[in-house]
Formats: C-alpha cells, structure tokens, sequence
C-alpha cells in the first residue's frame, strides 16, 4: 500500500490529473483509507482553486530575494522530517493516530 509521504509528495500531479492511472488508483485508495491525507489533497485542492493556475504566471515576477526564500522555505519543508503532525506511520491508520493526540 501507498504511504502518506508517497501520496503527498504526488498531490499536485494527481490534482492536475498528470499522474498514471495506476498510481492514480494507488492514491485514490490510500485517500479512501486515510482521513489526514484525504483532508490535505481537498485542502490543495481548495488553495488551487482560490489562486488559480499559478504555472501561467512567471514565477520571475517576484523579487529574487523573494523568490529565493521562498523556495528555500518549500525545499527546507519538502524535505523535513514526515513525524510531524498529522504524519500516518505505515501500519498505522489514521484512527489510530487520532486515539494518540
């Protein structure tokens, strides 16, 4: 079965439909299964649809001091540690992780 890490770090694909049907299925049941990555892909899905389709818009348009930190704020974050709140160990549904809080 899918991760969490591996079925979020593919959120933005599966939400613009760019990812393979079978890894599509492979998400879509790790959805079904569980609660935290469900409410994250509709939470990105909620920021798309408020902000649009930003790939249109250069991201040049921004300062470069601006750019750079925050792109070193979204590297700094793709790459933390996934034990924070809301991570699902594997093995462990999302009930379980709830029961813990």
């Amino acid at each position: 079965m899918m991760t969490c890490k591996e079925a979020t770090d593919q959120v933005t694909d599966y939400l613009d439909g760019r990812v393979p049907h079978g890894k599509r299925i492979g998400i879509w049941l790790h959805l079904m299964m569980c609660v935290r990555c469900r409410s994250y892909v509709n939470q990105m899905r909620q920021v798309v649809e408020l902000i649009g389709d930003l790939s249109k818009q250069p991201l040049t348009t921004a300062p470069p001091d601006v750019r750079d930190a925050l792109m070193a704020e979204f590297r700094r974050r793709k790459n933390a540690p996934a034990d924070g709140p809301g991570h699902v160990e594997d093995g462990e549904d999302a009930e379980d992780a709830e029961d813990e809080r």
